[in-house]
């Protein structure tokens, strides 16, 4: 329609391990959530949320010194919170948190092979 003669992009796929989903379909992303898990959560050094399934988060945390029950009752708190009551998680202690290949550390990875389809641009949520 403007006048350009190359093929529309359909669907760019790229970050894909920053978004999380809610098992009611809403789109999660990241970075929003990191200052909660980082900042709101004592015990909490450093995290890390991998998406096994629809349903499943697992939570590796490299824990600090104020690191005990409140800690996973918080976290418990937050999924909640964020992902909504049928999302179910684990939580692993660790000593530290593999980075990437290149040296970088990723808060989220999402192991879903196809993520939900967004049901509009307004699902994303921003913030925790």
């Amino acid at each position: 329609a403007c006048g350009r003669g190359l093929p529309r992009l359909g669907r760019v796929m790229g970050r894909t391990s920053d978004i999380l989903h809610a098992p009611d379909g809403r789109s999660i992303s990241g970075i929003s959530i990191l200052d909660t898990f980082m900042i709101h959560i004592p015990g909490v050094k450093q995290a890390q949320i991998v998406q096994e399934k629809l349903d499943t988060l697992r939570i590796l945390v490299v824990p600090d010194d104020r690191h005990g029950d409140d800690t996973a009752g918080r976290l418990d708190e937050v999924v909640r919170e964020v992902f909504g009551p049928a999302m179910t998680w684990s939580l692993e202690v660790v000593e530290q948190i593999p980075r990437t290949a290149r040296g970088k550390f990723q808060f989220t990875i999402s192991k879903l092979d196809q993520p939900p389809e967004p049901a509009d641009e307004g699902n994303v949520k921003h913030g925790g």
